[in-house]
C-alpha cells in the first residue's frame, strides 16, 4: 500500500512538472519578446523596479509561508534566467 502511494505521488509531481515546463516554455517565449521590444527601444534588460514588483506580488500569492526562501529561490532563478535569455538574444543566440 505504501509503494502504490508513493507510486501516485511520483505520477502527481511528473503531471505537474510537465505543466511547469509548458508554463515556463511560455514564459520563456514572452520574454524573448519583451527582450526584443527593449532592444529596439534601447532599455537595459535589467529593471530594479520591475523585479521589485514580481518579487513582491509573489510574496503576497505563497500559500505556505514556513517555505517562503524556498518559492523566492526558484523566482530567484527564474529571474536570472530571464535576464540571461535576454542577454543573449544581443548574442543572437536566444
Amino acid at each position: 500500500m505504501l509503494k502504490t502511494n508513493l507510486k501516485k505521488k511520483r505520477r502527481q509531481i511528473n503531471i505537474i512538472n510537465f505543466f511547469l515546463i509548458k508554463l515556463l516554455h511560455r514564459r520563456l517565449l514572452i520574454v524573448k519578446k519583451i527582450g526584443l521590444k527593449k532592444q529596439k527601444t534601447g532599455q537595459e534588460i535589467f529593471d530594479k523596479n520591475r523585479e521589485k514588483e514580481i518579487k513582491n506580488h509573489l510574496l503576497k500569492e505563497i500559500p505556505d509561508q514556513e517555505n517562503i526562501e524556498y518559492y523566492q529561490e526558484i523566482f530567484d532563478i527564474i529571474l536570472k534566467s530571464s535576464r540571461e535569455v535576454q542577454k543573449n538574444l544581443k548574442k543572437g543566440r536566444a
